[in-house]
């Protein structure tokens, strides 16, 4: 099984979860898509999250 990890570096929990998995995924079981794919791919999916993944009306 493997799997494609997409993260912004901005947070230090997303940040440190990445270099974790780099680190430890011994089988490569991890990709870890480039800069420009993973940008594209975040602003299509956070312009249209609330349409494709719903809302809550609280928190």
């Amino acid at each position: 099984m493997t799997g494609t990890v997409l993260f912004d570096g901005n947070c230090n929990l997303c940040d440190r979860l990445a270099w974790f998995l780099r680190r430890h995924d011994r089988m490569n079981r991890f990709r870890f898509v480039p800069p420009f794919i993973r940008d594209w791919i975040y602003s299509l999916v956070a312009g249209n999250r609330s349409r494709l993944f719903g809302k809550k009306d609280y928190c």
